[in-house]
């Protein structure tokens, strides 16, 4: 490091006479100054540069890169298993999604404790399930392994009701994931039948161990009346309800996620992903805290705190398709909006972006609207003439221009596109091109073209 102090201060110069480095008094800095910089960093790099601290870094980084790019399913399952926080898990699930890697839903023929590869994806294990502990899962995949898969679910209940490691509550916790789908029965009739099925299964292993049975009673008509498989016929329960089990037994929405009705009206709601907020902030806090901001979501994890004046604020989390956010609402934010806040209401929201060293980005809360249904939403939004999405390049030849029409032609909608091409001035609408542009799609058409040069109209 101290080798590079007289460069950093008094520039660099080749053979030629050409300068390569600047140098800080070429440009302005006074020679004290531009030194007490350098000792600053000199300090700094005494313990955070050594050679032996980023040699490793380096190391693991390159490794890292390496299982990634060549064995990207089993790096996903380690990384995922390891790291059990929901948040974490639902980031690198995320990324799999992205890397177009199925993440298979949990299932008691098939997973393990921990997430897996196998040829079509990654399974869901079963440690990032609530409720069901490392007992329960052994017991579960020893009993698969010594006598078959599972056929059905009151064959379920009937071979693990005689191990006691997995109770009810770890049961409901396999239904409510969908662990046990597939086995003959929807999730509503297992949930009804649950008790019924457990007390069953219990008193005949009370009545073996008893030698209970009646004098008079039929081994083989009592053996046929506890295994029986037909449950009574039932409708299964709405997807909404289905999608919060998940959610509430691994932190997750695994089969489907309720925004996803919301995707072709999010354009008209003018919001932009918390996961590029997110992506924006990591990349540079200093520009991007304070931002105004309008985001898109469902509100959960709702919770009131009292402030050291008596007043009442009020924090939530806001989670759209791409990742979430914490939420903050002030006291005089909170009066406003306090008839709105609701637990997994869909809503709009204002506010600005807060980043504070050592703790994820909020944001502070100005504005909060509830978002009706997608039908009423789209019903409510009369179109416009000018309906379409308006593009602005320099010329037909700009090779922005080609990667926009790769983006846009495998699309499949009712909204036409329109270019104004700055060397001729005229505005065209694109031949071929009909599409139903989301939130994802306009945000990438502006790093592209930049904000000025994308526009919507509804």
């Amino acid at each position: 490091i101290e080798q590079e102090r007289t460069i950093f201060i008094h520039g660099l110069t080749n053979e030629q006479g050409d300068v390569e480095v600047d140098g800080c008094i070429r440009r302005g800095v006074p020679e004290t100054v531009a030194n007490r910089i350098f000792d600053e960093m000199a300090s700094f790099a005494s313990y955070a540069f050594n050679k032996s601290h980023a040699a490793a870094y380096a190391l693991v980084a390159y490794q890292t890169a390496y299982l990634k790019a060549l064995y990207p399913k089993e790096y996903l399952c380690a990384l995922i298993t390891s790291i059990p926080e929901a948040g974490k898990v639902a980031e690198y699930i995320r990324e799999a999604q992205r890397l177009k890697i199925n993440v298979l839903p949990p299932s008691v023929n098939r997973s393990f404790a921990s997430f897996m590869p196998e040829r079509d994806g990654i399974r869901f294990g079963l440690i990032a399930v609530k409720n069901i502990g490392r007992p329960s899962i052994e017991a579960i995949i020893h009993e698969r392994e010594t006598n078959g898969p599972f056929r059905t679910f009151p064959d379920f209940i009937k071979r693990m009701a005689s191990t006691r490691e997995c109770n009810r509550r770890a049961i409901e916790s396999l239904i409510q994931c969908g662990a046990l789908d597939g086995l003959g029965a929807n999730r509503h009739q297992m949930i009804e039948n649950l008790s019924v099925l457990v007390e069953r299964f219990d008193s005949q292993n009370r009545r073996q161990i008893e030698g209970q049975l009646g004098l008079f009673d039929d081994p083989a008509v009592f053996e046929e009346a506890v295994t029986r498989d037909d449950l009574p016929p039932m409708a299964e329960l709405p997807i909404n309800e289905l999608l919060a089990m998940e959610k509430a037994v691994t932190g997750l929405y695994l089969s489907g996620h309720p925004l996803k009705a919301y995707e072709p009206c999010l354009a008209q709601l003018q919001v932009t992903p918390i996961g590029e907020w997110l992506t924006r902030a990591e990349e540079n806090a200093d520009r991007v805290d304070g931002k105004t901001v309008r985001l898109f979501g469902t509100m959960t994890s709702l919770q009131t705190k009292n402030t050291k004046s008596g007043a009442t604020m009020a924090y939530a989390v806001l989670e759209d398709l791409s990742a979430d956010i914490e939420l903050i609402f002030f006291p005089k934010t909170l009066a406003a909006v306090r008839g709105q806040l609701q637990e997994n209401a869909v809503v709009t929201v204002s506010g600005r972006i807060s980043i504070k060293e050592e703790q994820p980005p909020s944001v502070i809360v100005d504005r909060l609207t509830v978002i009706p249904s997608p039908e009423a939403l789209l019903a409510d939004k009369p179109r416009s003439e000018k309906y379409g999405l308006y593009l602005r390049l320099s010329s037909d030849a700009d090779p922005a221009w080609a990667t926009v029409k790769t983006m846009l032609e495998g699309q499949k909608g009712d909204r036409p596109v329109f270019v104004r091409f700055e060397d001729s001035g005229k505005l065209v609408k694109a031949s071929n091109l009909s599409v139903s542009v989301s939130v994802g799609d306009i945000s990438r058409l502006k790093r592209l073209l930049g904000d000025t040069n994308v526009a919507l109209i509804d």
